[in-house]
């Protein structure tokens, strides 16, 4: 019996994710701030060679951003299996294929895992990334990976032009910002405000995201995915839990057992030192 449940093809499709809408917001708050009150700061010829590098890292950007968007991930036997009406080729896939999902009610290829926030197996899963509301898996992976470096380096170009050239520009009497000052003080805050802004948001996600770049070449070594790395961790952490239970068991045993001893040690010394007593009164007597 087949699923008719509703299953996500690609991060464009409703309801989107509120880290997914932030994160459009904040691409184009800060490519604007940047473009308008940053880039105009440098002299000509850095102007051309920024803009053509920016250019580049833009276009690779939302090229990227939109291919992993828009790819579909999902296990293809799970499409194959739901668009067929014959009895026997039916049969065929389920024999054929070892795996079988009791959500999707369809046979699924040995790396495929169910997404619930997709509600779709997805071939080869590696996680789902809420930024851009789609599953990733081995279709999608190299767009992804491609994204987030780009993402990186154009972070990191926005923040450090924005720290240096931001200060400097707002210190400066001559500067597009600092000009906006003559219309008066409350619009030239106002910009300085922007671009602060702007700086700390590229700030935040230049730290976030070269910690995931570097975290997926980690993963990429290893050979492993971003869900095996959750449930090795998760072993590990219930291994050393036991351990730790195990560790504690025994303590406590060490504990009773010196306090067994201290008790047979006392006993043991009493008796002794009684019959020695108990000797020397005799001895005594007899001299006596």
């Amino acid at each position: 019996m087949k699923s008719n449940t509703f299953q996500r093809k690609h991060g464009f499709q409703r309801p989107f994710h509120s880290l997914q809408i932030f994160s459009w917001f904040s691409c184009i708050y800060n490519n604007l701030t940047y473009t308008i009150f940053i880039i105009p700061e440098h002299s000509y010829p850095e102007i051309i060679i920024l803009s053509v590098i920016y250019i580049i890292l833009l276009f690779l950007l939302i090229l990227l951003w939109y291919k992993v968007s828009r790819s579909d991930p999902t296990d293809p036997i799970t499409i194959l299996y739901k668009k067929e009406s014959d009895q026997v080729i039916l049969q065929d896939y389920e024999e054929k294929n070892e795996r079988h999902c009791s959500i999707c009610n369809c046979p699924v290829y040995k790396t495929s895992k169910h997404c619930m926030r997709c509600s779709r197996c997805t071939i080869g899963f590696d996680h789902h990334c809420k930024w851009v509301n789609n599953c990733i898996g081995v279709q999608n992976y190299k767009e992804f990976f491609a994204f987030i470096v780009v993402v990186q380096f154009i972070h990191i170009l926005m923040t450090v032009d924005i720290a240096f050239i931001g200060t400097q520009m707002i210190l400066n009497e001559n500067s597009v910002v600092s000009g906006y000052k003559k219309a008066g003080e409350k619009f030239f805050y106002f910009e300085e405000a922007l671009i602060m802004i702007a700086l700390v948001l590229c700030t935040l996600a230049t730290i976030f995201i070269t910690k995931l770049v570097f975290f997926h070449v980690y993963i990429s070594i290893k050979g492993i995915t971003t869900y095996q790395y959750i449930l090795s961790t998760m072993k590990n952490v219930e291994k050393e839990k036991d351990l730790d239970d195990l560790s504690e068991n025994r303590l406590m045993k060490n504990d009773s057992m010196e306090k067994n001893k201290k008790c047979c040690g006392i006993n043991n010394f009493n008796a002794p030192e009684n019959s020695l007593n108990q000797t020397v009164v005799v001895k005594n007597s007899a001299s006596v």
